[in-house]
């Protein structure tokens, strides 16, 4: 076999395995997922709790289930809350090319049920996001990242 064509189909198996390995592990690297301590009602109120005690606005809560229920599905206990630390997001939002990133704030926190039971509190490692950026973004990513994680550990179960 030639040459070249040996170091295409070694170029193409390597690509295809590349993705497979970011496919089978993207999820576990871009969301944090942890087992609460808690049910359902006592998360959601040690959450809203603790959020408030480190100086962060909850700025709105999206109840999943009760919004898909109003269009005949049902689905486990999901709430999804939109927190805000005024000090970090008036670095973004008060200059000019950083304020392209303002879709992806605010910080959210998800509290939902799984068919076994199990509360579970998840959230995207804006740390690990943070590196594709630089400057005021990046230290309030990741500053934002480090009192988020803070507000969780009383709630869940370390890894």
């Amino acid at each position: 076999m030639e040459l070249w064509i040996v170091a295409v189909i070694a170029l193409l198996v390597g690509v295809a395995g590349t993705f497979v390995f970011i496919g089978t592990t993207a999820a576990g690297i871009m969301v944090f997922e942890n087992r609460s301590r808690y049910d359902m009602e006592e998360s959601l109120d040690h959450l809203a709790v603790a959020v408030d005690a480190a100086g962060w606005k909850v700025t709105h809560i999206h109840d999943f289930q009760a919004t898909l229920a109003k269009s005949g599905h049902q689905v486990r206990p999901i709430r999804v809350f939109e927190i805000c630390r005024p000090e970090l997001a008036v670095q973004v939002l008060s200059g000019g090319d950083e304020r392209r990133v303002a879709e992806m704030m605010t910080c959210r926190i998800s509290v939902y049920e799984k068919p076994d039971g199990q509360v579970y509190i998840s959230r995207l490692n804006t740390r690990l996001m943070s590196r594709f950026f630089d400057g005021i973004i990046k230290k309030t990513m990741k500053e934002a990242n480090r009192q988020s994680e803070v507000l969780v550990q009383g709630i869940i179960f370390p890894d």
